[in-house]
């Protein structure tokens, strides 16, 4: 299955909340994310850590917040992963 590297998701996924939606996890075979820089608040949704394709996410310079959960390590082919200007809070170790 040919893998998604950059997808125009606004039909699918609306930000206009200023959130990430859950439906983020149904696009599985995404390996770019970049939704840096748009004022979203809230915190990352656990549906994120099963997309397995992601090989880059930038979600910096946004309001998101809560802590980082293990299953972040469910992306085991992350290459860059840039979380910052955030107000994230906690620990985070393999």
């Amino acid at each position: 299955m040919p893998q998604i590297l950059y997808a125009r998701a606004a039909p699918l996924l609306s930000f206009e909340k200023r959130i990430i939606p859950r439906e983020i996890g149904d696009l599985v075979n995404l390996v770019i994310l970049g939704v840096e820089m748009n004022q979203i608040t809230g915190s990352i949704p656990n549906s994120l850590f099963n997309m397995s394709s992601l090989r880059r996410v930038s979600l910096g310079r946004n309001n998101l917040k809560g802590s980082l959960p293990r299953e972040i390590g469910n992306l085991t082919k992350m290459q860059v992963l840039y979380l910052y200007e955030n107000r994230f809070s906690g620990t985070y170790s393999k």
